[in-house]
Protein backbone atom coordinates (compact mmCIF):
# COMPACT_ATOMS: atom_id res chain seq x y z
CA UNK A 1 0.00 0.00 0.00
CA UNK A 2 1.50 3.40 -0.94
CA UNK A 3 2.48 5.80 1.83
CA UNK A 4 0.63 8.96 0.89
CA UNK A 5 -0.99 11.91 2.62
CA UNK A 6 -2.91 10.85 5.74
CA UNK A 7 -5.97 12.98 5.09
CA UNK A 8 -8.34 14.24 7.78
CA UNK A 9 -8.35 11.18 10.00
CA UNK A 10 -10.20 11.22 13.31
CA UNK A 11 -11.80 8.86 15.82
CA UNK A 12 -15.51 9.61 16.22
CA UNK A 13 -18.64 7.66 17.06
CA UNK A 14 -16.64 4.57 18.03
CA UNK A 15 -14.89 4.19 14.65
CA UNK A 16 -12.02 5.73 12.75
CA UNK A 17 -13.08 7.85 9.78
CA UNK A 18 -11.65 10.19 7.18
CA UNK A 19 -13.06 13.22 5.36
CA UNK A 20 -12.26 13.51 1.65
CA UNK A 21 -12.97 16.37 -0.75
CA UNK A 22 -15.02 15.25 -3.72
CA UNK A 23 -15.29 18.53 -5.62
CA UNK A 24 -15.18 22.12 -4.50
CA UNK A 25 -16.69 22.20 -1.03
CA UNK A 26 -18.48 18.87 -1.46
CA UNK A 27 -16.92 16.50 1.07
CA UNK A 28 -17.60 12.91 2.07
CA UNK A 29 -17.27 11.68 5.64
CA UNK A 30 -16.12 8.08 5.22
CA UNK A 31 -16.17 5.68 8.22
CA UNK A 32 -13.81 2.72 8.35
CA UNK A 33 -16.39 0.53 10.01
CA UNK A 34 -14.03 -2.26 11.09
CA UNK A 35 -11.47 0.07 12.70
CA UNK A 36 -13.07 0.51 16.12
CA UNK A 37 -10.03 0.48 18.40
CA UNK A 38 -8.70 3.94 19.36
CA UNK A 39 -5.19 2.44 19.05
CA UNK A 40 -5.67 1.72 15.32
CA UNK A 41 -4.71 5.19 14.13
CA UNK A 42 -1.77 3.95 11.95
CA UNK A 43 -4.08 1.61 10.04
CA UNK A 44 -6.65 4.39 9.65
CA UNK A 45 -4.01 6.77 8.27
CA UNK A 46 -2.77 4.22 5.73
CA UNK A 47 -6.30 3.45 4.60
CA UNK A 48 -7.14 7.17 4.41
CA UNK A 49 -4.07 7.77 2.26
CA UNK A 50 -5.09 5.01 -0.12
CA UNK A 51 -8.61 6.40 -0.37
CA UNK A 52 -7.22 9.90 -1.06
CA UNK A 53 -5.28 8.58 -4.05
CA UNK A 54 -8.37 6.89 -5.45
CA UNK A 55 -10.43 10.07 -4.96
CA UNK A 56 -7.81 11.96 -6.96
CA UNK A 57 -8.12 9.47 -9.82
CA UNK A 58 -11.90 9.67 -9.82
CA UNK A 59 -11.76 13.46 -9.78
CA UNK A 60 -9.36 13.67 -12.72
CA UNK A 61 -11.49 11.21 -14.68
CA UNK A 62 -14.61 13.31 -14.08
CA UNK A 63 -16.29 10.44 -12.21
CA UNK A 64 -16.12 11.75 -8.67
CA UNK A 65 -19.72 13.00 -8.49
CA UNK A 66 -21.28 9.83 -9.90
CA UNK A 67 -23.37 7.48 -7.78
CA UNK A 68 -21.02 4.64 -8.70
CA UNK A 69 -18.04 6.55 -7.30
CA UNK A 70 -19.84 7.29 -4.04
CA UNK A 71 -20.86 3.67 -3.61
CA UNK A 72 -17.32 2.55 -4.37
CA UNK A 73 -15.82 4.88 -1.78
CA UNK A 74 -18.30 3.70 0.84
CA UNK A 75 -17.39 0.13 -0.05
CA UNK A 76 -13.70 0.93 0.48
CA UNK A 77 -14.58 2.26 3.91
CA UNK A 78 -16.50 -0.91 4.74
CA UNK A 79 -13.86 -3.31 3.38
CA UNK A 80 -12.20 -5.27 6.17
CA UNK A 81 -9.33 -6.69 4.12
CA UNK A 82 -6.23 -4.65 3.42
CA UNK A 83 -6.78 -2.37 0.45
CA UNK A 84 -4.36 -3.10 -2.37
CA UNK A 85 -4.06 -3.69 -6.14
CA UNK A 86 -7.45 -5.38 -6.41
CA UNK A 87 -9.28 -2.37 -4.95
CA UNK A 88 -7.19 -0.02 -7.07
CA UNK A 89 -8.08 -1.96 -10.21
CA UNK A 90 -11.80 -1.49 -9.47
CA UNK A 91 -11.28 2.27 -9.24
CA UNK A 92 -9.24 2.27 -12.45
CA UNK A 93 -11.98 0.45 -14.32
CA UNK A 94 -14.52 3.06 -13.19
CA UNK A 95 -12.14 5.80 -14.31
CA UNK A 96 -11.69 4.11 -17.68
CA UNK A 97 -7.90 3.91 -17.23
CA UNK A 98 -7.73 0.09 -16.90
CA UNK A 99 -4.95 0.35 -14.42
CA UNK A 100 -2.66 2.41 -16.69
CA UNK A 101 -0.58 4.42 -14.17
CA UNK A 102 0.21 7.16 -16.69
CA UNK A 103 -3.46 7.74 -17.51
CA UNK A 104 -4.36 7.63 -13.85
CA UNK A 105 -1.67 10.19 -13.07
CA UNK A 106 -2.83 12.52 -15.82
CA UNK A 107 -1.17 11.45 -19.05
CA UNK A 108 -4.32 12.44 -20.93
CA UNK A 109 -4.95 15.62 -18.99
CA UNK A 110 -5.07 18.73 -21.16
CA UNK A 111 -3.90 22.28 -20.55
CA UNK A 112 -7.52 23.47 -20.31
CA UNK A 113 -8.48 20.89 -17.71
CA UNK A 114 -5.80 22.06 -15.30
CA UNK A 115 -6.52 25.73 -16.09
CA UNK A 116 -10.21 25.27 -15.28
CA UNK A 117 -9.51 23.44 -12.04
CA UNK A 118 -7.19 26.26 -11.00
CA UNK A 119 -9.52 29.17 -11.72
CA UNK A 120 -12.59 27.51 -10.19
CA UNK A 121 -10.58 26.86 -7.01
CA UNK A 122 -10.76 23.06 -7.18
CA UNK A 123 -6.99 22.86 -6.81
CA UNK A 124 -7.07 25.24 -3.86
CA UNK A 125 -9.58 22.96 -2.16
CA UNK A 126 -7.53 19.84 -2.90
CA UNK A 127 -4.10 21.30 -2.15
CA UNK A 128 -4.62 24.20 0.27
CA UNK A 129 -0.97 24.16 1.38
CA UNK A 130 0.36 24.65 -2.14
CA UNK A 131 -2.34 26.40 -4.18
CA UNK A 132 -3.73 29.69 -2.97
CA UNK A 133 -7.43 30.33 -3.49
CA UNK A 134 -8.05 32.74 -6.34
CA UNK A 135 -10.24 35.49 -4.93
CA UNK A 136 -10.47 37.52 -8.15
CA UNK A 137 -10.19 34.96 -10.91
CA UNK A 138 -12.61 36.43 -13.47
CA UNK A 139 -9.89 38.21 -15.47
CA UNK A 140 -7.56 35.22 -15.29
CA UNK A 141 -10.39 32.90 -16.32
CA UNK A 142 -11.33 35.09 -19.30
CA UNK A 143 -7.72 35.35 -20.48
CA UNK A 144 -7.15 31.64 -20.07
CA UNK A 145 -10.34 30.98 -22.05
CA UNK A 146 -8.94 33.16 -24.84
CA UNK A 147 -5.59 31.33 -24.73
CA UNK A 148 -7.23 27.90 -24.75
CA UNK A 149 -9.13 28.78 -27.93
CA UNK A 150 -6.03 29.74 -29.93
CA UNK A 151 -4.86 27.51 -32.80
CA UNK A 152 -1.30 26.40 -32.12
CA UNK A 153 -0.42 24.23 -35.09
CA UNK A 154 -3.71 22.61 -35.96
CA UNK A 155 -4.91 22.11 -32.38
CA UNK A 156 -6.33 24.45 -29.80
CA UNK A 157 -3.98 25.30 -26.97
CA UNK A 158 -6.52 24.10 -24.40
CA UNK A 159 -6.69 20.66 -26.05
CA UNK A 160 -2.95 20.07 -25.98
CA UNK A 161 -2.11 17.21 -23.62
CA UNK A 162 0.30 18.33 -20.94
CA UNK A 163 2.66 15.44 -21.69
CA UNK A 164 2.98 16.84 -25.25
CA UNK A 165 3.11 20.54 -24.36
CA UNK A 166 6.23 22.34 -25.64
CA UNK A 167 7.68 25.84 -25.72
CA UNK A 168 6.48 26.05 -29.34
CA UNK A 169 2.86 25.84 -28.20
CA UNK A 170 3.40 28.65 -25.71
CA UNK A 171 5.19 30.89 -28.22
CA UNK A 172 2.49 30.28 -30.85
CA UNK A 173 -0.12 31.45 -28.33
CA UNK A 174 1.89 34.54 -27.37
CA UNK A 175 2.11 35.57 -31.05
CA UNK A 176 -1.71 35.68 -31.21
CA UNK A 177 -2.49 37.87 -28.22
CA UNK A 178 -5.31 40.40 -28.74
CA UNK A 179 -4.69 43.91 -29.99
CA UNK A 180 -5.29 45.37 -26.54
CA UNK A 181 -2.33 43.39 -25.15
CA UNK A 182 0.28 45.81 -26.46
CA UNK A 183 2.06 46.64 -23.24
CA UNK A 184 4.73 44.39 -21.78
CA UNK A 185 2.90 44.12 -18.45
CA UNK A 186 -0.26 42.81 -20.14
CA UNK A 187 1.69 40.36 -22.32
CA UNK A 188 3.56 39.21 -19.24
CA UNK A 189 0.28 38.46 -17.49
CA UNK A 190 -0.80 36.15 -20.33
CA UNK A 191 2.61 34.45 -20.20
CA UNK A 192 2.35 34.08 -16.42
CA UNK A 193 -0.97 32.28 -16.81
CA UNK A 194 0.56 29.72 -19.19
CA UNK A 195 3.54 29.31 -16.89
CA UNK A 196 1.39 28.90 -13.79
CA UNK A 197 -0.78 26.17 -15.31
CA UNK A 198 2.32 24.21 -16.30
CA UNK A 199 3.87 24.76 -12.87
CA UNK A 200 0.74 23.31 -11.27
CA UNK A 201 1.07 20.30 -13.56
CA UNK A 202 4.55 19.77 -12.11
CA UNK A 203 3.44 20.19 -8.50
CA UNK A 204 1.18 19.45 -6.75
CA UNK A 205 -0.45 17.51 -9.61
CA UNK A 206 2.77 15.66 -10.53
CA UNK A 207 1.68 15.22 -14.14
CA UNK A 208 4.98 16.61 -15.47
CA UNK A 209 8.49 16.22 -14.10
CA UNK A 210 9.53 19.70 -15.23
CA UNK A 211 7.88 22.61 -17.01
CA UNK A 212 8.65 22.86 -20.74
CA UNK A 213 9.06 26.64 -20.41
CA UNK A 214 12.64 27.87 -20.01
CA UNK A 215 13.78 30.68 -17.75
CA UNK A 216 13.35 33.99 -19.52
CA UNK A 217 10.04 33.03 -21.15
CA UNK A 218 8.15 35.77 -19.30
CA UNK A 219 8.36 39.20 -21.01
CA UNK A 220 10.17 41.81 -18.99
CA UNK A 221 7.92 44.44 -17.44
CA UNK A 222 8.42 47.97 -18.68
CA UNK A 223 7.51 51.19 -16.91
CA UNK A 224 3.76 51.20 -16.21
CA UNK A 225 1.68 53.88 -17.94
CA UNK A 226 0.25 56.79 -15.98
CA UNK A 227 -3.52 56.78 -15.64
CA UNK A 228 -5.73 59.81 -15.00
CA UNK A 229 -8.00 60.51 -12.07
CA UNK A 230 -11.44 62.10 -12.01
CA UNK A 231 -11.77 65.78 -11.23
CA UNK A 232 -14.51 66.62 -8.70
CA UNK A 233 -16.51 68.44 -11.38
CA UNK A 234 -16.40 65.33 -13.59
CA UNK A 235 -17.46 63.13 -10.71
CA UNK A 236 -20.33 65.55 -10.03
CA UNK A 237 -21.55 65.32 -13.63
CA UNK A 238 -21.27 61.53 -13.64
CA UNK A 239 -23.26 60.99 -10.45
CA UNK A 240 -25.93 63.55 -11.35
CA UNK A 241 -26.66 61.94 -14.74
CA UNK A 242 -29.96 60.26 -13.91
CA UNK A 243 -30.30 58.31 -17.21
CA UNK A 244 -27.35 56.21 -16.02
CA UNK A 245 -28.68 53.43 -13.75
CA UNK A 246 -28.40 54.46 -10.13
CA UNK A 247 -26.66 51.22 -9.13
CA UNK A 248 -23.69 52.08 -11.32
CA UNK A 249 -23.53 55.65 -10.05
CA UNK A 250 -23.56 54.36 -6.48
CA UNK A 251 -20.62 52.06 -7.27
CA UNK A 252 -18.57 54.75 -9.03
CA UNK A 253 -19.23 57.24 -6.24
CA UNK A 254 -18.39 54.72 -3.53
CA UNK A 255 -15.08 53.72 -5.12
CA UNK A 256 -13.91 57.32 -5.43
CA UNK A 257 -14.86 58.12 -1.82
CA UNK A 258 -13.70 55.01 0.07
CA UNK A 259 -10.68 53.89 -1.96
CA UNK A 260 -11.04 50.10 -1.82
CA UNK A 261 -10.34 47.86 -4.79
CA UNK A 262 -13.09 47.28 -7.34
CA UNK A 263 -13.17 43.57 -6.58
CA UNK A 264 -13.52 44.32 -2.87
CA UNK A 265 -16.40 46.73 -3.39
CA UNK A 266 -18.26 44.33 -5.69
CA UNK A 267 -18.05 41.59 -3.04
CA UNK A 268 -19.41 43.75 -0.19
CA UNK A 269 -22.69 42.73 1.42
CA UNK A 270 -25.00 44.61 3.75
CA UNK A 271 -24.38 43.46 7.30
CA UNK A 272 -21.31 41.46 6.23
CA UNK A 273 -18.76 44.06 5.24
CA UNK A 274 -20.98 47.12 5.36
CA UNK A 275 -22.19 47.88 8.88
CA UNK A 276 -24.71 50.69 8.54
CA UNK A 277 -25.42 50.75 12.28
CA UNK A 278 -21.83 51.49 13.30
CA UNK A 279 -20.72 53.09 10.06
CA UNK A 280 -17.84 50.75 9.26
CA UNK A 281 -16.56 48.81 6.28
CA UNK A 282 -14.77 45.53 6.96
CA UNK A 283 -12.80 43.45 4.49
CA UNK A 284 -11.77 40.00 5.57
CA UNK A 285 -10.82 38.27 2.32
CA UNK A 286 -8.89 40.52 -0.04
CA UNK A 287 -5.96 40.59 -2.44
CA UNK A 288 -3.27 40.90 0.23
CA UNK A 289 -4.92 38.67 2.88
CA UNK A 290 -4.65 41.62 5.27
CA UNK A 291 -8.08 42.17 6.86
CA UNK A 292 -8.98 45.78 7.56
CA UNK A 293 -11.84 47.81 9.02
CA UNK A 294 -12.36 51.55 8.83
CA UNK A 295 -14.97 54.19 9.54
CA UNK A 296 -16.67 55.14 6.31
CA UNK A 297 -17.35 58.74 5.36
CA UNK A 298 -20.56 59.92 7.09
CA UNK A 299 -22.11 60.96 3.78
CA UNK A 300 -21.24 57.60 2.22
CA UNK A 301 -22.96 55.91 5.16
CA UNK A 302 -26.06 58.08 4.61
CA UNK A 303 -26.09 57.27 0.89
CA UNK A 304 -25.73 53.52 1.51
CA UNK A 305 -28.52 53.62 4.09
CA UNK A 306 -30.76 55.29 1.52
CA UNK A 307 -29.62 52.79 -1.12
CA UNK A 308 -30.54 49.95 1.24
CA UNK A 309 -34.10 51.35 1.49
CA UNK A 310 -34.42 52.11 -2.23
CA UNK A 311 -33.58 48.53 -3.12
CA UNK A 312 -35.62 47.08 -0.24
CA UNK A 313 -32.50 45.09 0.49
CA UNK A 314 -31.96 42.73 3.38
CA UNK A 315 -28.92 41.66 5.36
CA UNK A 316 -26.61 39.55 3.24
CA UNK A 317 -27.55 41.19 -0.09
CA UNK A 318 -24.77 42.45 -2.31
CA UNK A 319 -24.31 46.20 -2.03
CA UNK A 320 -23.45 46.60 -5.72
CA UNK A 321 -25.06 43.68 -7.59
CA UNK A 322 -24.50 45.27 -11.01
CA UNK A 323 -20.76 45.39 -10.47
CA UNK A 324 -20.63 41.88 -9.02
CA UNK A 325 -22.38 40.48 -12.12
CA UNK A 326 -20.06 42.23 -14.59
CA UNK A 327 -16.67 40.83 -15.67
CA UNK A 328 -13.91 43.12 -14.33
CA UNK A 329 -12.44 43.75 -17.78
CA UNK A 330 -15.74 45.35 -18.88
CA UNK A 331 -15.89 47.86 -16.04
CA UNK A 332 -13.47 50.30 -17.66
CA UNK A 333 -15.54 50.50 -20.86
CA UNK A 334 -18.73 50.97 -18.82
CA UNK A 335 -17.25 53.75 -16.71
CA UNK A 336 -16.00 55.66 -19.77
CA UNK A 337 -19.36 55.18 -21.50
CA UNK A 338 -21.17 56.59 -18.47
CA UNK A 339 -18.81 59.57 -18.41
CA UNK A 340 -19.42 60.30 -22.08
CA UNK A 341 -23.16 60.07 -21.53
CA UNK A 342 -22.78 62.65 -18.76
CA UNK A 343 -21.03 65.02 -21.24
CA UNK A 344 -17.61 64.61 -19.64
CA UNK A 345 -15.17 65.03 -22.50
CA UNK A 346 -11.63 65.45 -21.12
CA UNK A 347 -9.45 63.69 -23.70
CA UNK A 348 -7.07 62.18 -21.14
CA UNK A 349 -9.90 60.09 -19.70
CA UNK A 350 -10.66 58.32 -22.96
CA UNK A 351 -7.52 58.15 -25.09
CA UNK A 352 -4.29 56.33 -24.26
CA UNK A 353 -0.96 57.89 -25.20
CA UNK A 354 2.56 56.52 -25.50
CA UNK A 355 3.11 56.54 -21.76
CA UNK A 356 -0.43 57.13 -20.51
CA UNK A 357 -3.55 54.99 -20.29
CA UNK A 358 -7.25 55.76 -20.45
CA UNK A 359 -9.32 55.89 -17.27
CA UNK A 360 -10.17 52.52 -15.68
CA UNK A 361 -12.53 51.64 -12.85
CA UNK A 362 -9.39 51.00 -10.80
CA UNK A 363 -8.47 54.67 -11.25
CA UNK A 364 -11.36 55.70 -9.02
CA UNK A 365 -9.18 54.26 -6.28
CA UNK A 366 -6.40 56.51 -7.58
CA UNK A 367 -8.85 59.40 -7.49
CA UNK A 368 -9.40 58.71 -3.80
CA UNK A 369 -5.67 58.66 -3.03
CA UNK A 370 -4.85 61.71 -5.15
CA UNK A 371 -7.56 64.01 -3.83
CA UNK A 372 -7.04 62.99 -0.22
CA UNK A 373 -3.27 63.54 -0.44
CA UNK A 374 -4.04 66.97 -1.91
CA UNK A 375 -6.39 67.54 1.04
CA UNK A 376 -3.60 66.80 3.53
CA UNK A 377 -4.65 63.32 4.64
CA UNK A 378 -1.85 61.15 6.06
CA UNK A 379 -0.49 58.02 4.39
CA UNK A 380 -1.73 55.94 7.32
CA UNK A 381 -5.27 57.27 6.98
CA UNK A 382 -5.24 56.46 3.27
CA UNK A 383 -3.65 53.01 3.66
CA UNK A 384 -6.22 52.04 6.31
CA UNK A 385 -8.81 52.27 3.55
CA UNK A 386 -6.90 51.24 0.43
CA UNK A 387 -4.89 48.42 1.98
CA UNK A 388 -1.63 49.59 0.39
CA UNK A 389 1.24 47.70 1.98
CA UNK A 390 3.95 50.34 1.58
CA UNK A 391 4.55 54.05 1.08
CA UNK A 392 6.00 53.30 -2.35
CA UNK A 393 2.56 52.68 -3.85
CA UNK A 394 1.01 55.77 -2.28
CA UNK A 395 3.96 57.94 -3.32
CA UNK A 396 3.13 57.26 -6.96
CA UNK A 397 0.18 59.63 -6.55
CA UNK A 398 2.04 62.52 -4.94
CA UNK A 399 2.89 64.37 -8.15
CA UNK A 400 -0.75 64.26 -9.28
CA UNK A 401 -1.80 65.33 -5.78
CA UNK A 402 0.43 68.41 -5.92
CA UNK A 403 -1.14 69.34 -9.25
CA UNK A 404 -4.64 68.86 -7.82
CA UNK A 405 -3.75 71.17 -4.94
CA UNK A 406 -2.33 73.82 -7.29
CA UNK A 407 -5.46 73.66 -9.41
CA UNK A 408 -7.56 74.02 -6.25
CA UNK A 409 -9.80 71.19 -7.45
CA UNK A 410 -11.32 70.72 -4.01
CA UNK A 411 -12.99 67.62 -2.62
CA UNK A 412 -15.68 65.37 -4.03
CA UNK A 413 -19.29 66.20 -3.27
CA UNK A 414 -21.00 64.38 -0.42
CA UNK A 415 -22.31 61.12 -1.90
CA UNK A 416 -25.77 61.40 -0.33
CA UNK A 417 -26.27 64.71 -2.17
CA UNK A 418 -24.31 64.00 -5.35
CA UNK A 419 -26.88 61.46 -6.57
CA UNK A 420 -30.11 63.45 -6.86
CA UNK A 421 -32.45 60.47 -7.20
CA UNK A 422 -31.33 58.64 -4.07
CA UNK A 423 -33.81 58.95 -1.21
CA UNK A 424 -33.03 62.14 0.65
CA UNK A 425 -32.77 62.14 4.39
CA UNK A 426 -31.40 64.59 6.93
CA UNK A 427 -27.75 65.42 6.64
CA UNK A 428 -25.51 63.45 9.05
CA UNK A 429 -24.55 66.81 10.55
CA UNK A 430 -28.16 67.93 10.97
CA UNK A 431 -27.87 70.76 8.45
CA UNK A 432 -28.20 70.97 4.66
CA UNK A 433 -25.22 69.24 3.04
CA UNK A 434 -23.18 71.27 0.63
CA UNK A 435 -19.94 70.40 -1.07
CA UNK A 436 -17.35 70.15 1.65
CA UNK A 437 -14.72 72.88 1.26
CA UNK A 438 -11.15 71.82 0.91
CA UNK A 439 -8.82 72.37 3.87
CA UNK A 440 -5.14 71.93 3.27
CA UNK A 441 -2.07 72.27 5.35
CA UNK A 442 -0.12 75.31 4.37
Amino acid sequence: MPTVAKGEVRYSGGVWRTRVTLKGKNRLDLPFVHLTDPEQRPEAELRSGFVSVQVGKLRRAGKIETLAARELLLALGAEEAELGPEAEAVVDRLCGTKGDPLAARGGGVTFKQVADRWTNNELADEHPDHVKEKKTSELDASRLKFLCGLDVGGVKLGDVGLQRFTIDHAEAAMRQLPERAKRAATRRHYAQLISRVLALAVYPLRILKVSPLPRGFLPKVGKPPKHPYLYPAEDRALLAHTPTPIGWRMLWGFLAREGCRTSEACALRFGDGVDLKNGTISLDENKTDDPRTWAMNAHVKAALAAWFKVRKAKAGDLVFPEGAATPPYKLADLLRAHLRAAKVDRTALFEAGTNTGALRAHDLRGTFVTLNLADGKSESWIADRTGHQSSVMINRYRKAARTAAELNLGALDALDRAIPDILRGPSPTGSPTERRPTSRKK
